[in-house]
């Protein structure tokens, strides 16, 4: 019986919750004080698109008066562009991952016999060879 009681409380609890967010929603929207459901909106369709998201969040929300450009600067990496994109534009991702493997098997027959490479590089070719020796 408390299960029921509960059940119902919480069912209450979560219509008034609703009750009140879209009143809430309906009256900032008319209204020149920061709208938090809009926002909240915004993330999400932003998010759903898989477009350039972090402009797009960042956009709705400073429209919203939610967001100052000084807070779109703390964000830094979160919004910075995919350091491959470029790559993944010309290549494609299976294209990548063929350049990626060439370069892990070049390393593998050849090393670096002129010590080019930079430790960092060399870190990361091992670091690839692991994963590509881990699919065979």
């Amino acid at each position: 019986m408390r299960q029921v009681v509960t059940g119902l409380g919480r069912a209450a609890v979560d219509g008034a919750a609703r009750l009140l967010l879209r009143l809430a929603d309906t009256v900032t929207s008319r209204s020149r004080v920061p709208n938090p459901v809009a926002a909240v909106r915004a993330i999400r369709v932003s998010a759903a698109s898989g477009s350039d998201c972090c402009k797009t969040v960042h956009d709705h929300l400073r429209a919203a008066g939610l967001l100052t450009d000084q807070d779109h600067d703390v964000c830094g990496a979160a919004c910075a562009p995919c350091p491959v994109q470029d790559l993944l534009d010309v290549l494609g991702p299976w294209g990548l991952r063929g350049a990626v493997r060439t370069a892990v098997e070049l390393y593998d027959t050849y090393g670096d016999p002129d010590d080019v490479l930079s430790t960092t590089q060399v870190e990361q070719l091992r670091l690839a060879t692991a994963h590509f020796h881990a699919d065979d």
